[in-house]
């Protein structure tokens, strides 16, 4: 199995392993280590058991479990301008409609903590703007309560104190 997320090709880790399949993306690597998912599908299951681990000096530490949600893709950004880039990961809920969830991890004295779990976005698409000097998440998502489906757009300011916040539709742009 072989697919691309940030341009990376996912290596099989173990061909199988019993009844499970692991294979692995790279996120990036740097002077923090390798920062890659780690993808356990078990045969039968519709859920996958995905994590993100940073491994350093081969001492790997799981930093995000997805507890059976598929993370599709993890986008790197520095989103408070410290210089370590916070981690907002895209995963899908495994049904017909394409949901999405989003949570947004920030490195926090060589870990990650999570600040922000979002959740209801069919079909999402993430980008990154600068407003005011800060760097805002937007995320396109197909709004099916219409018939036929509007897209629909929300923002989410990054705050210093690492709260995420709605941002209203004015503010947004």
């Amino acid at each position: 199995m072989f697919a691309f997320v940030l341009g990376v090709t996912a290596v099989p880790v173990y061909a199988a392993e019993g009844d499970k399949t692991v294979t692995e993306d790279i996120i990036s690597i740097g002077q923090g280590g390798k920062l890659y998912i780690e993808h356990t599908q078990i045969e039968g299951m519709i859920g996958s058991f995905d994590k993100i681990i940073r491994d350093r000096l081969n001492r790997p530490i799981v930093i995000f479990d997805s507890e059976g949600r598929r993370i599709e893709k993890v986008y790197e950004e520095d989103l408070n301008h410290d210089g370590d880039a916070e981690l907002l990961v895209q995963m899908d809920l495994g049904g017909s409609a394409g949901y999405k969830e989003f949570a947004l991890l920030q490195h926090d004295s060589g870990s990650y903590k999570l600040l922000w779990e979002d959740t209801g976005y069919p079909n999402a698409k993430v980008t990154f703007r600068k407003y005011m000097g800060k760097t805002v998440i937007y995320i396109r998502y197909l709004d099916t309560e219409f018939d036929p489906p509007k897209t629909k757009t929300k923002a989410f300011e990054f705050l210093e104190d690492g709260r995420v916040i709605p941002m209203t539709a004015e503010k947004a742009g």
